[in-house]
């Protein structure tokens, strides 16, 4: 009897090591994308509280509370069924379209495609294509971009740089140089609606920057993107994809989506339109993400930002993109609205002076002796030289709030509940300037 115990407990140990071993999975070239894949996804709603920054041995990710909001499919096309078929020729040449446009203002491109290759060794982007003023144009990679390599297991890291340059009829190139770092940080199951799959969890950084020589004048973009990402065995793309901005070292959701099956009804209602940016205050020229929250299952999007002028999309966005990364040329108040659509109708979701872009090479003019102001419910004083002409007003309270001012027929005013006594900062900006004067609010003098 204590033999057969002692054999049970055996079998149970080694059942229980079996089980764990298995967990710890390993990646190779058949888990990856072939030509004639077609892969579909769910797009989701990233939160805060979803555990994408969890790491190590034997986690449990649970996404399982994640709702579709939109599908999509990527299609993995042989290179005869391309726009590049001739330049990319070969039958193991197949590739996938990443965009439908790319670029900003006059320098458009469509029909971006990557080309793909895969190995025992990696899987890599080995080519693109992209159209020019409907000209096609492919070019190789000189150094590849390696998205995985293999065999990819848990504690693994490797790193790689890649680039290529095309060139553009009359008008100048279009280059991108930069490397990716790859860390297999962990591995556990995670559950999404799609399932619950054994997984390695990883995170690839990316830094790069693309260039744009225009008849020998060089615009540069940088970008830092950070990728989390479960791959599973036999599951092709990963089973859950968050992707990110790195800004000033924090991490801003552009992105979510996993794998998953047909939902036809997703919502038959209008979506709710909801938003946020990430910073919300920025220096000129700085990158702001915005995060798409809204509901529903949204078909296109409509960015507004009033004022329009000076306003720069990045990282291949637009004023229709689900997540646009925005840069502003001019400091001021931004005024940010969101219009979300489907077949079943529209809603919008409109922040007022909800970004404050300053300039930090203006230099403000000495603070003078406050300005006195009397009554509370309208507030009013005669406009000074210094406030004539600017497109932009700030009231700062005592406490740092900033509160909205309009000045109406050279008369300054606050709209809403009276406004407290104290010393306040007017700040009014024109152009690339900024001033600043003290205000005193309030029923007395100095």
């Amino acid at each position: 009897m204590h033999h057969n115990l002692k054999l049970l407990f055996t079998l149970s140990a080694l059942s229980l090591l079996g089980y764990r071993v298995a967990g710890q999975i390993t990646i190779t070239q058949a888990d990856m994308p072939s030509s004639g894949d077609t892969l579909r996804y769910s797009n989701g709603v990233f939160s805060a509280t979803l555990p994408f920054d969890l790491a190590g041995a034997n986690q449990i990710w649970d996404f399982s509370t994640l709702t579709p909001s939109s599908q999509d499919v990527e299609s993995y096309k042989s290179s005869l069924q391309t726009p590049y078929a001739f330049f990319f020729f070969g039958l193991n040449k197949y590739g996938r379209k990443i965009a439908d446009t790319l670029g900003f203002s006059t320098f458009q491109f469509t029909d971006v495609y990557n080309f793909y290759k895969k190995s025992n060794s990696a899987y890599e982007v080995e080519g693109i294509g992209l159209r020019y003023l409907g000209v096609p144009l492919p070019a190789y990679y000189t150094e590849k971009d390696k998205l995985y390599q293999f065999p990819l297991q848990y504690n693994d890291r490797d790193s790689s740089g890649f680039k290529f340059t095309i060139n553009l009829p009359s008008l100048g190139s279009y280059s991108q140089v930069g490397y990716r770092i790859n860390e297999a940080e962990g591995w556990g199951t995670v559950t999404t609606p799609f399932g619950t799959f054994n997984c390695l969890k990883i995170k690839s950084s990316i830094f790069s920057a693309d260039s744009l020589n225009i008849s020998g004048f060089p615009i540069k973009f940088n970008r830092r993107i950070v990728e989390y990402k479960w791959l599973a065995n036999g599951q092709k793309i990963p089973v859950l994809e968050i992707t990110g901005n790195l800004i000033g070292g924090n991490f801003a959701a552009t992105s979510v989506r996993y794998r998953d099956i047909p939902r036809s009804n997703t919502l038959t209602s209008p979506p709710v339109a909801a938003f946020s940016a990430n910073p919300v205050s920025a220096d000129v020229f700085q990158p702001v993400s915005f995060q798409n929250n809204s509901s529903g299952n949204l078909l296109q999007y409509q960015w507004t930002f009033s004022p329009s002028l000076g306003l720069g999309y990045e990282n291949g966005t637009s004023d229709t993109s689900k997540n646009p990364v925005v840069s502003f040329s001019q400091p001021g108040l931004y005024t940010v609205k969101l219009r979300a659509g489907n077949f079943f109708g529209t809603d919008e979701e409109t922040k007022t002076n909800y970004l404050v872009i300053n300039d930090p090479t203006s230099s403000a003019p000495q603070i003078s002796k406050p300005e006195q102001i009397y009554g509370f419910q309208n507030m009013a004083f005669s406009a000074p030289d210094w406030l004539q002409n600017c497109h932009a007003l700030q009231l700062i309270s005592p406490e740092g709030k900033i509160r909205s001012a309009n000045l109406h027929e050279h008369n300054l005013a606050t709209p809403g509940m009276p406004l407290p006594a104290g010393i306040y900062v007017l700040r009014a900006i024109h152009g690339r300037t900024a001033w600043h004067k003290k205000i005193l609010a309030g029923n007395f003098r100095e």
